[in-house]
């Protein structure tokens, strides 16, 4: 985790220039790849204060400029993909499911990279408040993530918020250790509306504006593969009145991700 963090850190102290060289160019044809500030956006009215670099897919390149970037994000990767699998058992353990690995079954490029996916570990750096920020500035705008689950790392600086049933916006204040596990839109369709899709934003806090302090996150997000289908799953803890038209994967984090990259 440190690592990916420092290498990471590295890469986005560099120039514009350089780290342009490693823009995404069409998210439909490959969504790996660096997103500068405004590039990326999840909102039509704040202005985003972050930055990216998405690991996602077989055509991958990285920044000749930082050695050690690829192999300490693609080890963080790995594990977090295993820890995805070993969640999706728990989850179908806990609504019922007559197979425990029927999740699981709808996401194996988690254990077999060469299953078409957009399974994607996305290294985010939040640059420090200038004196310009203004009113409605933001770092992530409020949205839900894509796919089935998230797995979150978080350095000290705060400012990640999740919104509950009340509307209410929650601190999700860092500690030490520890990762943050999100559920997304396919998670929620897929168990009938079990487990919600969490609505979550990063703020710029107060204390960061005064300190100017850089903020940065790891994140890994899981989804079905590319040629999963979802319909509602079945069991005795879930809506038998629950329904909808069979989603692929694909085009639904590829619509979405259209979307916020304007196209």
């Amino acid at each position: 985790i440190s690592a990916a963090f420092a290498e990471s850190k590295k890469f986005f102290e560099l120039p514009a220039a350089i780290k342009t060289k490693y823009c995404k160019e069409d998210v439909i044809k490959n969504y790996h790849g660096y997103s500068a500030v405004e590039q990326e956006r999840l909102s039509d009215t704040n202005r985003e204060l972050k930055e990216t670099f998405d690991i996602c897919g077989r055509d991958r390149y990285y920044p000749e400029e930082v050695p050690m970037f690829k192999e300490a994000t693609e080890s963080l990767e790995t594990v977090c993909l295993k820890l995805h699998t070993k969640l999706f058992k728990l989850l179908a353990m806990s609504i019922k499911l007559d197979n425990v690995d029927e999740i699981s079954n709808g996401a194996r490029n988690c254990t077999d990279r060469t299953v078409p996916s957009l399974n994607t570990a996305r290294t985010l750096y939040y640059p420090p408040v200038s004196d310009e920020v203004i009113t409605g500035d933001i770092r992530c705008a409020p949205h839900t993530d894509y796919g089935l689950l998230t797995l979150l790392f978080q350095d000290d600086i705060g400012g990640l918020e999740v919104q509950g049933r009340n509307k209410d916006w929650i601190p999700v204040t860092p500690i030490p250790g520890t990762l943050v596990v999100n559920t997304g839109d396919l998670l929620e369709k897929w168990t009938c509306g079990y487990f919600i899709s969490t609505p979550h934003r990063v703020i710029i806090p107060e204390a960061e504006i005064k300190t100017k302090k850089c903020r940065q996150s790891f994140a890994s997000f899981s989804i079905t593969d590319n040629d999963i289908y979802i319909s509602p799953l079945r069991s005795e803890s879930l809506d038998k009145n629950y329904d909808f038209k069979p989603i692929n994967s694909f085009e639904h984090a590829i619509g979405k991700a259209k979307k916020a990259y304007g196209g």
